[in-house]
């Protein structure tokens, strides 16, 4: 009887062994097979049912496990995808800005061209009217000197303006690559 018994439990055993490596449905007795064993006997089981048992609880926490680091790396690839969006946000809005700085700066040197050139216009003006007057003010002085520097900084108002019109269509282009890279990043928010 004892060797049934130690026959039992090595096809227990074999069965439990064959059927954790390998992917097909493992031997089983019947529930009622070992009914007529003494169950002082069938207490030898014991610790190879409690191995199964702690076995299978290691493979459920296992799962579990893997489980949760599935998430935890769907976690940190949608964070990584957020900060790379919010990166490229960042660095956009950094060439809008400067885009911006730009065009204020060539609006800035504009408006002062202008200024100047309003001034060389009072001054051609007055030279003009010293000398429909008769007036000399200094030695070679004509008011074609005055007019031509009038004219002179007239061009420099017209590069200035070149310069704003450029520095404005380069911040249109950043401002719309901030736009898009926002609204990427707020896509990805939802």
């Amino acid at each position: 009887m004892r060797t049934s018994v130690a026959l039992a439990v090595a096809v227990l055993i074999t069965s439990v062994a064959v059927g954790c490596g390998g992917k097909k449905d493992l031997h089983r007795l019947g529930p009622d097979v070992l009914n007529l064993v003494p169950q002082e006997e069938r207490a030898a089981l014991d610790p190879y049912l409690a191995a199964f048992e702690q076995a299978k609880k290691d493979a459920e926490e296992a799962k579990d496990a893997l489980s949760q680091t599935k998430t935890d790396v769907g976690k940190a690839t949608t964070e990584a995808k957020r900060a790379e969006l919010l990166s490229d946000e960042l660095t956009a809005k950094a060439s809008h800005l400067k885009a911006r700085q730009a065009r204020q700066e060539a609006e800035l040197k504009l408006k002062e061209a202008e200024a100047r050139a309003k001034d060389a216009e009072y001054e051609y003006q007055r030279a003009e009217l010293a000398s429909k007057k008769g007036l000399i003010p200094y030695k070679g002085f004509t008011a074609t000197k005055y007019h031509t520097q009038f004219l002179d900084v007239g061009k420099a108002v017209a590069d200035a303006r070149k310069r704003v019109e450029k520095a404005q269509a380069a911040e249109t282009k950043a401002e719309a690559a901030h736009k898009k890279a926002q609204d990427r990043l707020t896509k990805a928010g939802q």
